[in-house]
């Protein structure tokens, strides 16, 4: 194009030149316009300008025909028409720049000149690597992507952690660079062996004492003298006077032996039982433990202060005695022939002082009246009531005996008179009969004795009268029936004295059993309350005296057996709680009088028949203690028995079977004092020294009599 217009001006200059060389008809020529572009030809530049060029310049040029900046491109069509000189363009006139790998960068500025179609590159032409946390691993071959900046990082971007010693705390939180491989360490990576935590000088790993006090002088072990008990007695080397105590010694304060006058172990500060037999095996609190012993057949006698007699059978019948200090001794054998464990010999005892009455029985004179004072040479047969083997005492009649001004009454049958009243003052001699209610060999059986105001009564049966109740002064002429009741009575029983009255139960004809009283005359022999009016019976039943007031159980008809009282007036005559609401029982039975209450069992219809307790209000009666918590459950209470103030008794919690529980009538303190682990018992009889308890345990064919402290 260049070239274009060096021509085209070399025209000019010629044209000129000649210019003056024409005439006039070559100067009209000179105003022609062959391109009528409207610039005439001596002035065209462009005289061959087309009809579809466009406008033109002053040198009839139009754009088309133009290319300012010499680069092949006519202006018209020239998108870039200021390129430098030599530069190669493309169509539009606008450089054409190189790029090998078309990244967008040109080859000049490529540094990677062969990215791959697709990639995404840099001003410089190279691939751009996404690394989001910027730690030099791209996020491609990153396994922790968001690692913090400045963070040294391993191949996979995750930090590389310093921990020189191995231990699994870093570098960085390790207070102890240098531990030991494998040591267990804390979160400050120190192992023991690096630690002195009470600042003793003795590490931990070696520190048996481990809060030693600062500043004290401690041993190899890290322990001070106030740390440490050399013979073991509780007492602190520091403080301790008597440094080498035998182990087990009771010592006091100063670590020196406390008093065991008995030796057996408890210091007598702690000795509730001071005077313990040497040998014996005590508990914590310096008692005998309890003593089990089995024999085919066992009978208790009763105590004399802290000594327990009692007969016990293998192949003979033992006389035998227990107390704190010798334990269980041998007396000696039952004197006269020996016999048979027949079940009759020795039993239904009674004592006047020092002397045990029971029924005896050998091959002689057969079931009769003996007596004791715990010697073998003061146990002897009083007197052979009824002449010959026969004997005049059974155990299967009701033989029920009672001590009035130190003689005691009972019933006995000679042979001839039939079962009678009769008397003892422990004589052969002062051994005889009172009064033969039932003449001739007929029996009046003479049973529910009590004594009152020096009168004797009791229940006796004639041909004339039936049962009925009678008293005597201990004389023949001074036993005589209170009153006919009723010509239809039945089985006056269950005679107690309350207060200066006898109350006990009775039924007649049309009013059922009811609660009667007298005052020992017939005018003052009466109903007391017919508790369940009409025919039917209340039933009473379970007859215990406390404060002055009969305890028994009853129904009225309305509500089911219940706890009832009486002090003697019908008035006072009422049902102490209804403790199975409505008309269910809740059955009170095995009464006992503790102190100002009364222990029972009964069933609330809720927690089976458990162990209860009355003050004699309805709100002092309540349960004790649910022994037997499942559901459903009973543990029933059996055989309560007042032994020093404390109810003893047989339960079965669920978990244990039947074993001997005591009581002081709250929840806590009512516990299993034995354990007998047996099935098949139950327990007999109870009784008490000033010491012990004693239970005679049926054990299946054989007994068990169980000794324990109280």
């Amino acid at each position: 194009m260049n070239k274009l217009h060096t021509l085209v001006f070399g025209f000019m200059i010629i044209a000129a030149s000649l210019a003056g060389c024409m005439d006039d008809s070559e100067e009209t020529d000179m105003d022609n316009d062959a391109d009528n572009d409207s610039v005439i030809d001596a002035n065209d530049l462009c005289p061959d300008t087309g009809p579809l060029d466009g406008s033109v310049n002053d040198d009839g040029c139009a754009q088309s025909q133009l290319d300012d900046d010499g680069d092949g491109a006519m202006n018209d069509v020239d998108l870039c028409q200021n390129t430098p000189a030599g530069t190669t363009v493309d169509a539009t006139g606008c450089e054409v720049i190189a790029d090998a790998d078309g990244d967008g960068v040109v080859d000049a500025d490529d540094l990677c000149p062969n990215s791959p179609a697709g990639t995404t590159v840099d001003t410089t032409g190279c691939e751009v690597i996404e690394d989001a946390d910027g730690d030099g691993v791209v996020d491609a071959d990153d396994l922790c992507p968001n690692t913090p900046a400045g963070t040294t990082v391993d191949a996979t971007g995750c930090e590389v952690i310093e921990d020189a010693d191995g231990d699994g705390v870093v570098d960085a939180a390790d207070l102890c660079s240098s531990t030991d491989a494998g040591a267990t360490v804390d979160a400050n990576g120190c192992a023991d062996n690096q630690l002195d935590d009470d600042a003793d000088g003795v590490m931990n790993d070696v520190d048996i004492c481990s809060s030693t006090d600062a500043g004290v002088t401690v041993d190899a072990n890290g322990c001070a003298e106030n740390q440490l008990d050399a013979d073991g007695d509780g007492v602190m080397n520091n403080e301790d006077l008597c440094p080498d105590t035998p182990s087990g010694t009771s010592v006091d304060s100063t670590g020196c032996e406390l008093p065991d006058t008995d030796d057996d172990g408890i210091a007598d500060v702690n000795d509730d039982c001071p005077n313990t037999p040497a040998g014996t095996s005590v508990g914590n609190d310096g008692c005998a433990l309890p003593v089990q012993l089995g024999y085919q057949d066992v009978r208790l006698l009763g105590s004399n202060g802290a000594d327990m007699f009692y007969f016990s059978f293998q192949s003979e019948w033992k006389l035998m005695k227990h107390n704190a200090i010798d334990g269980v001794t041998e007396v000696g054998t039952f004197p006269g022939e020996p016999l048979p464990n027949n079940g009759y010999s020795p039993s239904k005892i009674v004592q006047i002082d020092s002397i045990f009455y029971f029924i005896g029985s050998d091959s002689t004179n057969g079931q009769e009246l003996w007596k004791s004072d715990g010697t073998i040479a003061g146990t002897e047969l009083i007197k052979d009531i009824n002449p010959g083997a026969d004997g005049s005492l059974s155990v299967t009649t009701g033989w029920s005996p009672i001590v009035m001004a130190n003689v005691l009454y009972f019933a006995a049958d000679d042979g001839s008179t039939g079962a009678e009243l009769w008397k003892s003052d422990g004589t052969t001699q002062g051994t005889e009969l009172v009064h033969d209610i039932e003449l001739n060999s007929g029996n009046s059986f003479p049973r529910d004795f009590v004594a009152l105001n020096n009168e004797l009564y009791f229940v006796a049966t004639d041909n004339a009268n039936g049962d009925e109740l009678w008293k005597s002064d201990g004389t023949n002429a001074g036993t005589s029936m209170v009153t006919d009741i009723s010509e239809s009575n039945w089985d006056a029983e269950f005679l107690t004295i309350v207060n200066d009255l006898i109350l006990f139960r009775a039924g007649i004809q049309g009013q059922g059993y009811e609660l009667w009283k007298s005052d020992g005359t017939a005018s003052g022999t009466e109903l007391l309350k017919d508790i369940r009016a009409g025919s039917w019976s209340s039933n009473p039943n379970h007859f215990t005296v406390m404060g002055g007031e009969l305890y028994f159980s009853a129904t009225d008809g309305v509500h089911g057996k219940e706890l009832w009282k009486s002090d003697g007036t019908s008035t006072g005559t009422v049902m102490v709680l209804d403790i199975r609401s409505g008309s269910s029982n809740s059955a009170p039975n095995f009464l006992s009088a503790v102190g100002t209450n009364i222990f029972f069992a009964a069933d609330d219809g809720i927690n089976g028949s458990e162990l209860w307790v009355s003050d004699g209000t309805a709100t002092g009666t309540i349960l004790v203690k649910d022994i037997a918590p499942s559901s459903g459950a009973d543990s029933d209470p059996y055989m309560l028995t007042n032994l020093a103030d404390t109810v003893y008794f047989s339960a079965n919690d669920g978990s244990n079977g039947l074993e001997i529980w005591s009581s002081d009538g709250t929840e806590e303190g009512t516990v299993r004092t034995s354990s007998l682990s047996g099935s098949g018992i139950y327990p007999f009889e109870m009784m008490n020294s000033t010491t012990h308890y004693f239970v005679k345990i049926v054990n299946g064919n054989n007994f068990v009599l169980f000794i324990h402290t109280l």
